[in-house]
């Protein structure tokens, strides 16, 4: 059994022991930086990533309704193919078909028309328009609009349309 003498020198040893680290840590100078703090960003300062837009199959019987509004213009022509891409701006989606001229001598071409309808929907309801000077216009019968508008610098939607074979 330990004796107040041992007890005491214990409790005096721990009491030096933790003076002394209390020193050391207030005493201690820390080490001046080299270079300077790198600004860190928080996550509302940074700047939004550009986001790829992202192309979307269209239905067949979207498909089908722009191929009928491509053969009523009355030439022989049909769509082949087609994509849609929305466009956040306006809130439309413009869609894109490859349209097989009748004519051999000519290179095919493509269309663009908008809608606000879902293009992924079976069956496909909703109103289909030309949009500004385009092929659609020339090669349908679908009323033009003017509530959504395509740069024709900047055609997006033709990526999104399927590669046809032949």
């Amino acid at each position: 059994m330990p004796t107040r003498a041992t007890t005491s020198r214990a409790i005096f040893s721990v009491a030096i022991i933790m003076s002394a680290m209390a020193g050391c840590s207030a005493n201690a100078e820390l080490p001046e930086p080299t270079e300077p703090a790198a600004e860190v960003e928080s996550e509302a300062e940074r700047p939004a990533k550009p986001v790829k837009p992202e192309c979307t199959e269209i239905s067949d019987s979207l498909l089908t309704a722009l191929n009928d509004l491509v053969v009523a213009k009355g030439r022989g022509e049909t769509v082949l193919a087609g994509g849609a891409l929305m466009d956040e701006e306006s809130g439309w989606w413009h869609v894109a078909g490859h349209i097989d001229i009748a004519d051999p001598a000519s290179d095919d071409v493509f269309g663009v028309w908008a809608t606000q309808g879902d293009p992924t929907a079976e069956p496909f309801v909703g109103k289909i328009f030309s949009v500004n000077d385009n092929a659609a216009p020339d090669h349908s019968v679908a009323e033009l609009t003017n509530e959504t508008r395509i740069d024709p610098e900047k055609m997006p939607m033709l990526s999104c349309v399927p590669k046809v074979k032949g």
